[in-house]
């Protein structure tokens, strides 16, 4: 179990910090037509790919929190395992979804348990990889049709009942 602190951020805070990434590229708006979809790139492009999405419910944030901050070390150089970073960067490419519902985020508050999960249209988006109905579950299967990923992870959370403040990204 890793320990840690982890800060809501106001998702405009959270577009800084992708915008920084020099391989960051708008997939279009979400299902509310208001707000850009972001995907961020690292790595080699002619290595395998790894696909990682955060965010799916908007009111796990945490997973964007923590994997946003993971990439920026790796971006930055500053992980403390330089040997890993090194090895990740130069034998992968990753493709990574900091938010994929972008509503769901900018309408839950630090402690939801539920407010944020849908996005704009009801919709529980870690349901929609069928029908594919909106337009965040689609922005996720084209770029597994581009990308053709190795390995693909999801980070969700869990939050404890019985301690609010424990939390497991899974």
């Amino acid at each position: 179990m890793f320990q840690g602190e982890v800060e809501y951020q106001p998702y405009e805070e959270v577009v800084e910090r992708i915008e920084a990434f020099e391989r960051h590229y708008i997939l279009g708006k979400d299902s509310s037509d208001t707000y850009n979809v972001y995907l961020v790139e690292l790595g080699d492009p002619e290595k395998p790919t790894i696909m990682i999405t955060a965010s799916l419910h908007g009111s796990e944030w945490q997973g964007t929190s923590y994997s946003l901050s993971f990439f920026e070390k790796l971006r930055d150089d500053d992980f403390p395992d330089k040997e890993f970073r090194d090895y990740l960067l130069e034998n992968y490419h990753i493709v990574y979804f900091p938010v994929v519902n972008v509503w769901g985020y900018i309408n839950t508050t630090e402690y939801a348990i539920t407010r944020g999960r849908l996005n704009s249209t009801g919709t529980n988006l870690n349901r929609d990889f069928g029908e594919f109905k909106d337009v965040e579950t689609r922005y996720v299967r084209d770029a597994v049709y581009h990308y053709k990923p190795y390995s693909f992870l999801d980070i969700h959370l869990i939050r404890t009942n019985v301690n609010r403040d424990e939390l497991l990204i899974v």
